[in-house]
């Protein structure tokens, strides 16, 4: 059995490691107040299900959940949307994406910043939407964290430093990472490989000071993650230990 076929019960929140309130002891408050506790245990899917939207059921097949209290979960709720509408404007006459396309710029022109965010060409027509990492960042970090808990079975440890490298500038150390993982890690996926599928990988050095893969997080000082959605968007991510950064 892979480490990506276990089943892993925790009692915390993946994300902000807040302990879990069982589902049948929320369920019995939220009777009691009309309110489902903010500690309440829920399913979070990684990645979010607006990226499926207008996929045939095929695609959302195994997808896997990570468990997530409902404050968080219902957060992620809030900004997710971005990252649909970033795909769903760059749609290249993919059928499957007019649902999301469709719901991508009703989204983006529902907003009171969106004249600022588009893009206007010579001939006074729009271009193109900008996007930033801020407004995106949110959804790379929960997905992340997703990933690490569904291969290694528990949250991304407090004390590694999670950085999400921009990927309109060239970077060297993202560059290292993604052949190292090419090099050391075969592709996992979530629902349909088409839509979210992801490398990571614990690394820690040899004898000789080179990275080197390790499944052990008590000797990792680092961790090496690519996410890809839709085929086309790929963002790299690095966690260090903080020891490290701070010397």
């Amino acid at each position: 059995m892979t480490p990506i076929d276990k089943k892993i019960k925790v009692l915390e929140c993946i994300y902000c490691g807040i302990p879990l309130l069982s589902k049948k002891e929320s369920l019995r408050i939220e009777k009691e107040t009309k309110k489902y506790p903010d500690n309440g245990e829920t399913k979070d899917h990684v990645p979010q299900q607006c990226l499926y939207e207008g996929y045939p059921s095929s695609y959302k097949e195994n997808r896997f959940t990570v468990p997530s209290c409902h404050k968080c979960n219902l957060d992620f709720s809030l900004v997710e949307n971005e990252l649909r509408d970033a795909i769903g404007i760059s749609n290249e006459k993919d059928s499957f994406q007019n649902e999301i396309t469709e719901s991508s710029v009703k989204s983006i022109l529902s907003r009171s910043d969106s004249k600022s965010r588009l893009i206007i060409n010579e001939k006074g027509y729009v271009s193109g939407v900008e996007f930033n990492l801020d407004t995106l960042l949110p959804s790379h970090l929960k997905n992340f964290k997703g990933v690490f808990y569904k291969i290694y079975g528990f949250k991304v440890p407090e004390n590694f430093s999670i950085h999400v490298l921009d990927t309109k500038q060239t970077n060297y150390f993202e560059s290292l990472a993604i052949k190292f993982l090419n090099k050391n890690v075969e592709w996992k996926f979530s629902g349909h490989e088409d839509i979210f599928k992801f490398k990571i990988s614990l690394i820690k050095p040899d004898e000789n000071g080179l990275l080197i893969k390790t499944e052990n997080i008590s000797e990792s000082i680092g961790i090496l993650c690519q996410l890809n959605y839709h085929k086309r968007f790929k963002i790299t991510i690095i966690a260090f230990e903080k020891s490290l950064i701070m010397k």
